[in-house]
C-alpha cells in the first residue's frame, strides 16, 4: 500500500483595496495491491473565495476607469468623512464603487478517479482495468450595488441591487479495457 497526503492554502490581498483570493487545497493518493487485483485511487479538493472589482468593460463608474477620470483638485472624502460626489466635470468618484458594492465568487471543485486492474495469474500479460472519473464544480456568485453608487444610476427603480448566481456541473468518465501484452526477445507487444 502506497499513500501521499498533501494540502495548501493560498491567501493573497489584490493590489486593489477590497480585492482578495483564498483558496485551500487537499489532496490524497492511494494504491494498494493485494494479489493479483490492484485499486487505486486519486482525488483532489479545493475551496475558493475572490473578491473582486466589476472591471470587465470600460464603463466610467468601474473604480479603476473612475480614477482616470476624476479631476486631481477633488478630494474624495467630504470633511464629515462621507463620500464626495460632486465634481464639477460630473465624473464619478471611485471609492464608493470600490467599497461599498461587493463581487464574491465562491468556488468548491472536486475530481477523482478510481481504478481497479486485475491481472489474470491464469494467463501472464493478460490484465484487465477499469476506471472511472468525476469533475464536480459549484459555483457561487454574489454581486452587491449598493443604491449609494454611480453604478446603481443603470438599475430600474434606484433602490440597489443583489445578484446571487449558482452553477453546479457533474461530468463523470468511464473506461473499461482488456489488453495482452507479450515480450519476444528485445521487442514488446500487445492488444488491448
Amino acid at each position: 500500500t502506497r499513500f501521499f497526503l498533501s494540502g495548501s492554502v493560498f491567501d493573497q490581498q489584490g493590489l486593489v483595496r477590497a480585492t482578495s483570493l483564498r483558496r485551500y487545497t487537499g489532496r490524497v493518493n492511494l494504491d494498494h495491491t493485494a494479489g493479483a487485483v490492484k485499486f487505486s485511487l486519486s482525488t483532489t479538493l479545493g475551496v475558493s473565495t475572490a473578491t473582486n472589482t466589476d472591471e470587465n468593460d470600460n464603463v466610467i463608474s468601474t473604480p479603476l476607469n473612475a480614477y482616470r477620470w476624476t479631476l486631481p483638485y477633488i478630494t474624495p472624502y467630504l470633511p464629515d468623512g462621507s463620500f464626495n460626489l460632486l465634481d464639477p466635470g460630473g465624473n464619478p468618484n471611485p471609492l464608493p464603487e470600490l467599497f461599498l458594492n461587493t463581487n464574491k465568487n465562491r468556488q468548491l471543485k472536486g475530481i477523482g478517479v478510481a481504478s481497479i486492474e486485475y491481472r489474470a495469474p491464469f494467463m501472464k500479460g493478460l490484465s484487465a482495468r477499469t476506471q472511472w472519473g468525476i469533475d464536480f464544480t459549484d459555483n457561487q456568485g454574489e454581486n452587491y450595488i449598493d443604491r449609494n453608487t454611480q453604478e446603481n444610476n443603470v438599475v430600474p427603480g434606484g433602490g440597489g441591487a443583489l445578484q446571487v448566481t449558482n452553477l453546479r456541473r457533474v461530468r463523470t468518465t468511464g473506461t473499461t479495457s482488456l489488453q495482452y501484452e507479450r515480450k519476444s526477445g528485445d521487442h514488446n507487444w500487445g492488444i488491448g
